[in-house]
């Protein structure tokens, strides 16, 4: 097929490029370990445990004894002595500067510029032009149903109770607060037509009209 052959050969250009191009690398040098400016600890510790080892007992072999050791002993040193071994950084500092400070490196990253940004118009995206998810700013309250609207219409009329109701039917849901002082006659009065006192009638259903050929 003419497909997988013209494949295979540009896989084999491909293979001779990258060879010639690892043959013309060459690595980088390996840095050297950053230096860091002596203390006055610093040169404490390299005096007493000189003294260590041209002591009797030498130093200890159990691990971490020489730093609590040294640590200990420089504790109970006067500010004149430990003023001493700070003079004796300083020289020594002054003897062997720093080569490379913050400041250098602070510039080499702004000759490099910022890192550039991923190309997500790519066509190798799956998703062309469109940000991801977990990219797009936040939605609140996305769950949420809106808020009721309140209708000025009806803010001057009593609403009618929240289930349907029945032409002709009691309704024993709400009743009337005036009307509770009444007499036991009045209340099967209002029962006899179908409502309380109190409250307008129910409208009549809407197949009542529909009988009669009418419409609303």
């Amino acid at each position: 097929d003419s497909k997988k052959l013209s494949s295979f050969v540009r896989a084999r250009e491909d293979r001779k490029r990258y060879e010639e191009q690892m043959a013309k690398y060459q690595p980088p040098d390996k840095q050297a370990n950053r230096k860091r400016n002596k203390t006055g600890y610093n040169m404490f510790f390299s005096a007493h445990v000189l003294r260590l080892k041209q002591s009797e007992a030498g130093v200890p072999s159990e691990r971490g004894s020489v730093a609590r050791l040294v640590g200990n002993a420089w504790k109970q040193l006067s500010s004149e002595e430990k003023q001493f071994y700070e003079r004796e950084a300083d020289k020594q500092n002054g003897m062997n500067p720093v080569e490379k400070d913050d400041d250098d490196d602070d510039d080499e990253m702004g000759k490099r510029g910022p890192p550039t940004m991923p190309d997500y118009h790519h066509p190798g995206y799956m998703h062309q032009g469109e940000m991801p998810m977990h990219m797009g700013p936040p939605m609140h309250n996305m769950h949420q149903p809106p808020p009721h609207q309140h209708d000025p219409r009806h803010q001057h009329y009593a609403p009618y109770p929240a289930h349907p109701m029945h032409y002709g039917q009691p309704y024993h849901g709400y009743h009337d607060q005036s009307a509770q002082g009444r007499s036991h006659t009045g209340y099967h009065q209002g029962r006899a037509h179908g409502y309380h006192q109190g409250y307008p009638p129910p409208p009549p259903p809407r197949h009542h009209y529909e009988n009669n050929g009418m419409t609303m």
